[in-house]
């Protein structure tokens, strides 16, 4: 399923919509601007360069400040110390992930921004786009075992969906989305509890017309939003607005009976 979409009030002013991709001060500014254009002070001596291969098809090669991908990552702490071989050879090789996605990645802590850019078009596809590298992004850092990484990168999953684009429109994360996160994460994973609030307090009808159809959602994310749907609406279930029983009752097939 495309990513969901939902109208909130009048559409912002363009001002304010060019705001979201530039540096912004004001305590009140958007979530989005503070995460996607805040700069932040790097502070590295930058020594030593490590070759990181990334890809298996279409490998691409990265070379990057060790003490920046050890500062962040307890995987490359790891595997850039003591004897292990990529310690002594400064060279890790990365087969299983994609190239692009790492890119993003290292852009990201050398200049602690995410160079990923909201659409303001209210383009499902091209939203769904966003929505996906975010997640790879999140799947990535859940790997490098980058925790202040996953954090940006939630918010900026947040801030995606409380965005209103050019006509108005507000989208939430979609199947591919989902499924990116729930097969790159495991129980518990913070990013998962946010697609399911995100669905629990933001779904509509569009939300889940593809429940049950050609798309399989993960089983986990089907149980997890049950039990959540359950929980949030415990306090008033015991009187909640139940139909009288002929509701519920078969309709007779006359013809068949006769």
């Amino acid at each position: 399923m495309l990513p969901q979409k939902s109208r909130q009030g009048p559409p912002p002013s363009v001002q304010a919509l060019e705001a979201i991709a530039v540096t912004k001060t004001s305590p009140a500014a958007d979530d989005m601007s503070r995460i996607c254009a805040f700069t932040k002070d790097v502070h590295s001596d930058y020594k030593g360069v490590v070759e990181i291969r990334v890809g298996k098809d279409e490998e691409e090669v990265f070379k990057v400040h060790q003490d920046l991908l050890t500062a962040r990552s307890i995987f490359f702490k790891t595997a850039l110390s003591g004897n292990w071989k990529e310690a002594l050879e400064r060279h890790v090789v990365l087969p299983e992930d994609d190239p692009s996605t790492f890119k993003k990645y290292i852009h990201l802590l050398y200049t602690g921004k995410l160079a990923i850019i909201p659409n303001l078009t209210p383009s499902i596809e091209t939203i769904g786009e966003e929505f996906d590298a975010l997640a790879h992004l999140y799947v990535l850092a859940e790997k490098l075992l980058d925790t202040e990484t996953k954090k940006t990168v939630l918010k900026a999953m947040l801030a995606a969906s409380r965005v209103p684009r050019l006509d108005g429109t507000i989208f939430s994360p979609g199947f591919t989305t989902i499924e990116i996160i729930y097969e790159g994460t495991s129980a518990g994973s913070p990013m998962r509890k946010v697609l399911v609030d995100l669905y629990v307090y933001r779904a509509h009808r569009d939300s889940v017309t593809s429940f049950g159809n050609d798309k399989v959602y993960p089983l986990e994310f089907y149980q997890e939003l049950t039990r959540a749907f359950v929980l949030t609406r415990a306090e008033t279930a015991a009187n909640g607005p139940l139909r009288d029983a002929s509701s519920y009752m078969e309709e007779e097939d006359v013809d068949a009976a006769q």
